[in-house]
């Protein structure tokens, strides 16, 4: 049986990232029992905040990760959650 995918936000990539323990980690303990993606609002927040030692690993971990388009629909549903 396939995995459910989940929406990851940056914040969970960055912790990812940061810990030495990586077993410790939310995407670790995802990862048991999902799969994932991002937005590709999340993809340009981490590529942007990279420096250049940081890039291979980032794209180590997005060749896992799948990285859902950003379509109108999607803006105005996160309009409205915001707004709310």
């Amino acid at each position: 049986m396939d995995k459910k995918i989940i929406c990851l936000d940056t914040s969970i990539l960055i912790e990812y990232y940061r810990k030495k323990d990586k077993s410790k980690t939310k995407f670790v303990q995802l990862s048991k029992n999902y799969s994932f993606g991002i937005s590709v609002i999340v993809n340009f927040e981490i590529l942007a905040g990279i420096n250049k030692g940081q890039q291979e690993f980032c794209n180590h971990v997005f060749k896992k990760i799948k990285i859902f388009p950003l379509e109108e629909k999607d803006i105005e549903i996160a309009a409205q959650i915001l707004r709310s």
